[in-house]
């Protein structure tokens, strides 16, 4: 390119594409949420990451439940009594 067009031309075509590009990331700060929002494969990647964290949520909450079943048929818990006032 530097031979063909010569040394200004060619590094002013570099420039200019540097200059465009250099723009790429405040459009996406700008821009992003709208383009995710109307993107497929983003709607996808969003469903499918809400779902794992409600099944890692259920398995959370199943497991402190077993722990506490598991707890109290040790004896390592007590009863809880309810006291009338």
């Amino acid at each position: 390119m530097y031979l063909k067009l010569g040394t200004p031309y060619a590094s002013t075509v570099l420039a200019c594409i540097t200059l465009v590009l250099g723009f790429c990331p405040l459009v996406l700060l700008v821009y992003g949420k709208r383009l995710r929002a109307r993107s497929k494969v983003a709607s996808a990647l969003l469903a499918e990451a809400e779902a794992e964290e409600e099944a890692r949520l259920r398995n959370r909450e199943e497991t402190r439940q077993k722990e506490k079943v598991r707890a109290h048929a040790l004896g390592l818990v007590e009863d809880e009594k309810k006291e009338d006032v």
